[in-house]
């Protein structure tokens, strides 16, 4: 009596799993199992294609590991892979995860064409980081302003067949804990050697960038960038 219970309470739970699944209509397809002209698209941009959901027969979401960043450098390889996955799918939306690299882009079609690209919940991701790209030059140049002391420091890294470098680490947090970390960006000196960076300090600047300030760890707190640059001249940077 209590086989044929236990038999039927697991014949019902697993047909209630089945009528949940077929609610949903979502179907996994293993890439060897999927006929698609994608899967040329996606292998001659060295992308990886790990599976594909399907739902309601019409979204589809590939599964993807993506061999190249989404930053401005590889602007023109993403928009080619959209526009050519888009063409290959018959310009059908569809949604690419990588999420190994944090990598998400979703492609809404219409009328045999690309209506929207998405990247990373961001309708205007490559020209918000040519934005940001063009902050970070104009803080760099405010920093070396006020800053001469790394103006030598540059030179002395010519010398070593390297190159001075100064980038955004980070934008303001909104949840930061204090007002460096909520009103400032965090900017990196450091050295750059064949592709190979070398952190030498790091500063930060307010929003408008007017305001620079470094961290004494001698003195256990943030000096303006007059000071720091006294105390750069008398014990200068040391270099890796």
């Amino acid at each position: 009596m209590k086989k044929w219970i236990v038999a039927l309470l697991v014949a019902t739970l697993s047909l209630l799993a089945i009528t949940a699944f077929a609610a949903e209509n979502v179907v996994e397809v293993i890439p060897d199992g999927w006929d698609s002209p994608v899967k040329d698209v996606l292998s001659s941009n060295g992308i990886v294609l790990e599976s594909v959901s399907i739902k309601e027969k019409t979204s589809y979401t590939f599964y993807v590991w993506i061999p190249k960043g989404l930053s401005l450098e590889n602007e023109a390889y993403f928009t080619k892979l959209v526009q050519d996955v888009a063409s290959a799918h018959k310009f059908q939306s569809f949604r690419m995860e990588d999420t190994s690299n944090e990598i998400f882009i979703d492609v809404d079609c219409k009328a045999g064409k690309i209506n929207s690209v998405v990247y990373n919940n961001n309708k205007n991701y490559f020209a918000d980081l040519k934005a940001l790209k063009e902050k970070e030059k104009q803080f760099a140049a405010a920093i070396m302003k006020a800053v001469p002391e790394l103006n030598e420091l540059a030179k002395e890294v010519e010398r070593r067949q390297a190159k001075l470098v100064i980038r955004m680490e980070r934008e303001p947090l909104a949840d930061g804990a204090d007002k460096y970390e909520k009103d400032f960006y965090l900017m990196v000196i450091a050295q750059d050697k064949d592709g190979v960076e070398f952190y030498i300090d790091e500063c930060l600047i307010s929003k408008d960038g007017k305001t620079i300030v470094w961290y004494d760890a001698s003195s256990d707190k943030y000096v303006t960038a007059a000071e720091w640059n006294e105390k750069m001249k008398a014990k200068p940077w040391t270099l890796e």
